[in-house]
């Protein structure tokens, strides 16, 4: 008793059978034959959103067979290098990693994703992942004279990464001027900052590196303003 079935739904699927035995002409007693069809995972390539670096990406896909779970290998990178945080993995429920850019460039990563549901293995899928870059900048020192202004270009960052800052805190209180804050996005930290004592003052800058949609951590910029 033979027969090729499919399921083209997301649960298993029983086919019943009622089957009549028959030998020398001499017909036996019906019994029955319960055939269990489980479906096969089938899912379309999928192009995600871009991410940015140190952010995780999650894809639990839908309309998919209940328990479906997912393995895959090592991804692909474009460029080969400056990507972190790839890895392969067995059995996930979704389709999700943290991955941190090095390169200060936009990089791709695509997964070839397998697929199983009720021990049934569906065909191979793609799974491509852009990751774009965040500004990391470490902590910035100056030291002028008063009437002078400072300058800071973070480098390396990412091409067209812009900073703003808000109102930085000065020590000793009042001894400085031309200090403010900065909303409007700069491709570089600077003011002309003077001094209003006889003693070296500070400016205390707390600056938040973007570019594109992609927030760095805030870093500090430590002005000494040394009076003129």
């Amino acid at each position: 008793i033979t027969q090729t079935l499919s399921n083209a739904t997301l649960y298993p699927a029983v086919a019943t059978y009622t089957i009549t035995p028959i030998a020398e002409l001499c017909q036996g007693n019906d019994f029955t034959l319960t055939a269990t069809v489980n479906p096969i995972p089938s899912l379309r390539d999928t192009v995600l959103a871009p991410v940015c670096s140190g952010s995780p990406f999650v894809l639990t896909p839908t309309s998919v067979p209940t328990g479906i779970l997912y393995s895959w290998g090592i991804p692909s990178a474009n460029p080969s290098t400056g990507i972190q945080g790839t890895s392969a993995q067995q059995g996930q429920a979704q389709i999700s990693q943290t991955l941190t850019i090095t390169n200060n460039l936009a990089n791709t990563v695509e997964y070839l994703v397998s697929p199983v549901a009720f021990g049934c293995t569906g065909t191979n899928f793609k799974v491509t992942v852009p990751v774009n870059p965040t500004p990391t900048v470490a902590n910035q020192n100056r030291t002028i004279c008063s009437g002078e202004s400072f300058s800071v270009i973070p480098s390396p960052v990412p091409f067209g990464t812009q900073y703003t800052w808000t109102t930085p805190v000065i020590a000793p209180f009042g001894s400085l001027s031309g200090t403010s804050l900065q909303s409007s996005p700069q491709l570089s930290i600077s003011q002309l900052l003077s001094n209003t004592t006889t003693l070296a003052a500070q400016a205390y800058y707390t600056v938040v590196p973007k570019v594109g949609n992609c927030i760095g951590s805030p870093f500090s910029i430590t002005v000494v303003v040394n009076p003129a």
